[in-house]
């Protein structure tokens, strides 16, 4: 037999809303940033005349020498904070270059 606690106690447990840990994480991000996690291999131009590589997606850590330029073509591999995480292959040295680029610099092809 069940105690009129235990009754209780299960009543308010089937009423009470139970809340949704993952509502704060959903409503914080929009549904485009948690798309751009997912997209992988979306190939892009370069718009800008230099878009400069970095080796983390901050614009603090910019490399002065390794950049693409107006009209290069590369493979965005994943997105964070506004960067994208690109392969570029150049034919004439037959060799690929990876890093962060700044995704206002890139267009999609």
């Amino acid at each position: 037999m069940i105690s009129a606690f235990y009754k209780l106690l299960l009543s308010v447990i089937l009423i009470a809303p139970m809340p949704n840990i993952l509502s704060d994480k959903v409503n914080s991000t929009s549904y485009r940033e948690l798309e751009k996690e997912k997209v992988i291999g979306d190939f892009y131009f370069v718009t800008a005349s230099r878009a400069y590589f970095h080796s983390a997606p901050s614009y603090s850590y910019r490399y002065s020498n390794k950049f693409l330029v107006y009209g290069d073509y590369c493979e965005v591999l994943r997105y964070k904070n506004g960067f994208g995480y690109v392969n570029y292959y150049n034919p004439k040295v037959n060799k690929t270059t990876s890093g962060w680029l700044d995704m206002d610099k890139l267009e999609p092809d």
